[in-house]
């Protein structure tokens, strides 16, 4: 177990760059309400669901080439595309496909029935230049609330949106866009830092999957985790158009004393596929000793998630 201070952010990161270059990446954290006028019924995991919901509103206000991409001679400037597949400032050459690494969500509500008046809050955090296009996110979640979300069409009215520091973005029907406050998650590490407590716990509130070593884990391994952390920070840095080396400096940085694992199934309709798909993945929580200078990369993946469907919610853990 180890206790960290602010002061360590920093330092040198085993001979490297320091650690506040290497997390001078631009987050802001939006919190979304909405209140329903009447009964309604929705999923126990809604991320999928709000997410194609507003990426549905995304194409339906900004969409001029027919929803095909490849073909479309305006891909480059489309908002749709810069909000939910924003390119990399540098390309790595194993990244072969578009990557939703401009945003996460995040929705811990499991109720399943609502009634009138009852609200829903879930988290959209955005990262580097994809936050200058909240204003279209925002419109288009207004679109979603009267179009109606879910199987059930379930309509809604926004009525606040908050930032991370509880300010009102959105309070009924006033929007202050200057309340987004964007910051860098260097900040986000060095805060949680410096409440001074031990990092002696990981808890995964939403499923994590991830492979390694050309598997899907079953159940949490130490330098599988620091990997896809390390690699998630990598390519926010390349999304930025800021230099990091890519292998991981972190063999050995983190030990799990102890872990409870379980196995979790999300259904989800693809719209793509026309079908449920079923997303598997694992939740739990796991006693850790980590070294010093990965503590605030461990902070950061709080903020980023890890490992695959991370744009449906996946991947999102709290440490403490």
């Amino acid at each position: 177990m180890i206790l960290v201070c602010a002061d360590n952010l920093n330092g040198d990161v085993r001979g490297g760059a320091a650690m506040e270059d290497l997390l001078q990446i631009r987050y802001s954290r939006i919190c979304f309400t909405l209140e329903f006028p009447e009964e309604t019924h929705l999923p126990v995991h809604k991320v999928s669901m709000l997410r194609g919901g507003i990426g549905e509103m995304l194409l339906q206000g900004n969409c001029i080439g027919n929803r095909d991409c490849e073909k479309c001679s305006f891909a480059e400037e489309c908002v749709v595309q810069q909000i939910y597949y924003h390119k990399l400032k540098i390309v790595p050459d194993y990244v072969q496909k578009k990557e939703s690494l401009g945003y996460v969500y995040e929705c811990g509500d499991t109720r399943t029935n609502y009634h009138k008046g009852d609200t829903l809050r879930f988290r959209m955090t955005l990262f580097g230049n994809v936050i200058v296009h909240f204003p279209a996110v925002l419109q288009a979640v207004y679109w979603l609330g009267m179009h109606g979300v879910g199987k059930e069409k379930a309509r809604f009215r926004l009525i606040e949106i908050e930032n991370h520091h509880g300010d009102k973005v959105l309070n009924r029907d006033e929007v202050c866009l200057a309340y987004l406050r964007p910051e860098m998650i260097g900040e986000y590490a060095a805060e949680r830092m410096n409440r001074g407590r031990q990092v002696v716990k990981m808890r995964f509130v939403s499923p994590l999957t991830l492979k390694h070593e050309g598997r899907f884990l079953k159940e949490f391994q130490e330098q599988a985790l620091v990997y896809s952390i390390y690699r998630r920070i990598y390519l926010l840095n390349c999304m930025e158009g800021n230099v990091m080396e890519r292998k991981c400096p972190f063999q050995g940085a983190f030990e799990i004393t102890d872990q409870r694992v379980r196995p979790v199934k999300i259904p989800r309709y693809s719209g793509t596929h026309d079908r449920v798909i079923c997303l598997e993945g694992i939740e739990g929580e796991m006693e850790i000793r980590v070294e010093e200078t990965f503590v605030p990369f461990l902070y950061a993946g709080e903020l980023t998630h890890i490992g695959k469907n991370t744009s449906m919610g996946f991947g999102q853990y709290v440490v403490g």
